[in-house]
């Protein structure tokens, strides 16, 4: 967190999942005190707390050339959504927290590089939003968050799925 006379003015967070994973997220500086000089102190300080290990982040598009300047590279886009969903959700969609755990944790590894169960854990049980998931070949296909009406990341062996 950054301070200026004791007033948070920015955040970053540095998640080191393991020696060969660190993620970089949620970096933000409020808007009278951006392109002074304090998210780059900020962001400096979550480049020590990885040490010049493996990382990634999310990026708004705005920020993409940054990030290069520091090395980080484009791998994947994706999209957030919003909206109200109308109608059933179709039968062959289910319940998250109805599958067995450590499946979802074997498919999620499939697709971040790091085993993550407490995150899962909380993210299926959301209290303002469900985990669903899709079961192809007795094997979770595909896998996505609603809460709040928005969409969380998600991922899928079927393009047409996601």
């Amino acid at each position: 967190m950054g301070k200026l006379n004791g007033e948070p003015i920015s955040c970053i967070s540095a998640v080191r999942y393991n020696y060969n994973f660190n993620f970089i997220g949620i970096y933000i500086v409020k808007s009278q005190w951006r392109k002074q000089g304090f998210g780059l102190k900020t962001w400096q300080q979550a480049l020590n707390l990885i040490n010049q290990k493996p990382a990634a982040l999310d990026a708004v598009l705005q920020q993409v050339d940054n990030y290069h300047k520091f090395g980080f590279k484009p791998t994947h886009n994706h999209c957030r959504y919003q909206g109200i969903i109308k109608g059933q959700i179709s039968e062959d969609i289910i319940d998250l927290k109805t599958i067995n755990f450590e499946q979802l944790c074997r498919y999620d590894s499939q697709y971040f590089p790091a085993y993550r169960p407490q995150f899962l854990k909380q993210w299926i049980n959301q209290p303002h939003g469900t985990g669903y998931g899709i079961i192809n070949n007795n094997e979770l296909a595909s896998k996505g968050c609603l809460h709040n009406l928005l969409s969380s990341p998600r991922s899928s062996d079927f393009v047409s799925i996601a």
